[in-house]
Order: structure tokens, then sequence, then C-alpha cells
């Protein structure tokens, strides 16, 4: 049926926007709204990787259930379609840095950067990741530094990470 294609591209449209509403309310400080938002959107759509994703990254930089978390990301990396996608990767190195799990989060991290080595935010969560491993770390100040290089500036940094971001530069990078 040739509506099927129009009434498909709509649901999808609408999916996309209420992510980003959802995205918005938690960048407003309306985090349980935020998660009840996303919660209903996967109801409807239990394999949407973008919903998946959101999601897992809302509840691991705003407290949340960090096992939680990584299912829902290991579960978007799972289904995505062509592998798992950098940015996909990279939302699993935050929540695993949220679990304590820095060496993994470390992981996880390079490889993002290995498939995009041009993304200064890939090398921002690295550099976190090890000053979580080892707060001495030259590698999380190399890193820093990359990401740096590469344009990383406070106003690339999601808002939710902005406290993380001014702790690493002020941590290494004292002037």
């Amino acid at each position: 049926a040739t509506w099927t294609v129009p009434a498909l591209a709509q649901i999808a449209m609408r999916t996309e926007l209420e992510c980003q509403r959802g995205i918005l309310l938690a960048l407003e400080g309306r985090r349980d709204e935020s998660i009840a938002l996303h919660r209903r959107l996967l109801e409807a759509e239990p394999t949407n990787a973008q919903v998946l994703n959101n999601l897992a990254w809302i509840l691991a930089l705003t407290g949340g259930d960090p096992t939680e978390a990584l299912a829902l990301i290991d579960k978007a990396i799972r289904i995505n379609q062509g592998g798992p996608a950098p940015a996909l990767l990279d939302t699993r190195s935050v929540v695993r840095l949220a679990g304590n799990e820095p060496r993994r989060a470390i992981e996880d991290a390079s490889i993002a950067i290995g498939s995009n080595p041009d993304e200064p935010i890939y090398y921002f969560h690295l550099a976190r990741a090890q000053h979580a491993a080892d707060k001495n770390s030259l590698a999380a100040t190399e890193s820093l530094n990359k990401a740096i290089e590469r344009g990383l500036t406070s106003s690339i940094v999601d808002p939710l990470e902005r406290a993380a971001y001014a702790e690493l530069i002020a941590e290494l990078r004292p002037e």
C-alpha cells in the first residue's frame, strides 16, 4: 500500500521529535519527566536504538541505575544496523564510567575513537575514564589535550556533563 511509507515516515518523525523533547526535559532538570517520556517511547518502539541510547545517556548522567543504563545501551548496540556505531560505544563508555567501570569505559571510548578519530567528545570521555582509573594518568592529560586540539569547548559538551568537564579541566590543565 502506498500510504504505508508516508505513515511510517510520520511515526519516525514523531518519535524523533519526542526524543528531542525528552532531552530538553532532562536539560531543564526535569529528569523524571524525561525518563518517563523515553520509557513511553520504548513501550511503543522497543527496538528504537535512538530511544535506547538517549535513555541510557540520561540515566548515566543523572544518577540513574547504571545496570539498567548498561542493559539499554547494550541492546541499542546489538540491534543497530551496521554494528556498533561510534556514538553508541561512546554512550556505553559514559554509562560504564557512571557504573564505576573506568577500564571498560576506556575500551569503549578507544574503539569509538578508532572509528572516528576527529570527534573531540570521544577524547573527552576517554580522558574522563582514564582519569577515573588513575588520577595521576598522563594518558588522561594527553586525551584531554587531543580533545581540545580537535575543538572541545564547554559549549559542545552536553550540559549534563559540564560540571565533569570543568572539574577535569581544573585537575588536568590548571593554569
